[in-house]
């Protein structure tokens, strides 16, 4: 059984936090966690971080409520059934839907190249359920992308709009392609309970993959993974010393920028994780982080975690749906030093070069000195 909410309070409470736990996360059921504003995360995950072994948990800046939000709501959409997923989106249909209108409505809809839609004749009340509930969604969707200033068809004029639109559409289009395909029709309401438990590692499979991660040789796995494909082999670049080394953490921070100013902007309400574990490494087998794209098996990121903690005093920070962030209490100091790790940062995620510093060379420059690191799987 999970610990009781009192009982960790009382922990908190003996280390000088007197904030209330909440309980509950999506995806984490079984996870007690903390909220904060964003200007405060950091500071709150430090303390934490220092009295993690009198606390039993090591703290992960998560996402802020709004994203967990709407998180929650694409998940739930690929698992629960249509009425469920049109309640989330504020939907109201009207039964019976008249087919002939919805038809003229979907000849007439606007922009239909931008949006996803059924291929199939509409002729039932099931198939107008979804059309009706396809062109809903498209119409929300666009008003919302309206408010970003960004019109389909053009070029996004800043990194905000960029990263607002993208939001936006991780939201709507795979909700839409699921009503296209007719996913939720097909599952029973085991499959949506299996689906729902495999979102994250059960106790056995978190001690398994810690187990796992701290028996295997990360020096290995950095040769291996060199060898194996070009993809992983990189023009080395020339060292020209530090190089704007990261000085603050972005973990409860979103970037914003336009012509005249590149600033980090506070979330509002951040979601600190108390994942029961003291080891910072263990931290991506209780979330389940790993095994997409380039992205390494979880195993291996606790592997990664434990060999930079050992050497540079690393410890994570966050861990989102595609980045993590680390302290480093002991970062590299000379040439030597920071190319050798620039190696093992670019094998372990190539994202760090290839759409970030450029060179190995350069992205030595940023560690050298540096007690914030960042990664990013694209």
């Amino acid at each position: 059984m999970p610990e009781s909410k009192a009982s960790i309070e009382q922990k908190l409470k003996q280390v000088g936090i007197s904030q209330s736990v909440n309980y509950g996360l999506f995806g984490f059921p079984h996870m007690h966690y903390l909220t904060v504003p964003g200007g405060d995360a950091f500071a709150l995950w430090q303390k934490l971080a220092n009295n993690n072994v009198k606390t039993g948990f090591w703290p992960i800046i998560w996402l802020d409520k709004k994203e967990h939000a709407r998180q929650k709501v694409m998940t739930s959409s690929l698992i629960q059934p249509l009425d469920a997923t049109l309640r989330d989106f504020g939907i109201v249909q009207k039964h019976p839907i008249d087919i002939k209108e919805l038809n003229q409505r979907i000849t007439n809809r606007p922009d239909p190249k931008f949006y996803p839609f059924m291929n199939e004749a509409i002729v039932t009340q099931e198939q107008a359920k979804r059309a009706d509930a396809l062109l809903q969604l498209q119409a929300k969707l666009k008003a919302e992308t309206a408010k970003t200033g960004f019109r389909p068809g053009t070029m996004p004029s800043n990194m905000k709009q960029i990263t607002d639109v993208a939001k936006l559409n991780q939201t709507y289009i795979p909700v839409m392609l699921n009503i296209i395909r007719n996913d939720q029709a097909r599952l029973t309401s085991a499959d949506r309970q299996n689906m729902l438990n495999g979102l994250r590692p059960t106790a056995i499979q978190t001690a398994e993959i810690c187990r796992k991660g701290e028996q295997l040789d990360f020096e290995y796995w950095l040769r291996k993974t060199e060898k194996s494909s070009d993809y992983y082999r990189v023009e080395r670049g020339k060292y020209s010393g530090k190089h704007y080394p990261q000085t603050e953490s972005h973990a409860a921070f979103t970037y914003e920028y336009d012509l005249k100013l590149a600033h980090y902007v506070p979330l509002k309400n951040v979601i600190v994780m108390l994942v029961p574990t003291v080891h910072s490494w263990q931290a991506p087998a209780y979330i389940g982080f790993g095994n997409f794209d380039s992205n390494p098996e979880t195993a291996v990121h606790v592997a990664a975690m434990k060999h930079w903690h050992k050497i540079y005093g690393a410890d994570l920070i966050s861990v989102k749906d595609d980045s993590l962030e680390f302290y480093v209490s002991r970062p590299p100091q000379d040439e030597a030093a920071a190319m050798q790790l620039a190696r093992e940062h670019f094998i372990y995620c190539p994202d760090s070069v290839k759409q970030g510093a450029g060179s190995l060379g350069k992205l030595a420059g940023t560690l050298c000195g540096a007690h914030f690191w960042n990664f990013w799987w694209d």
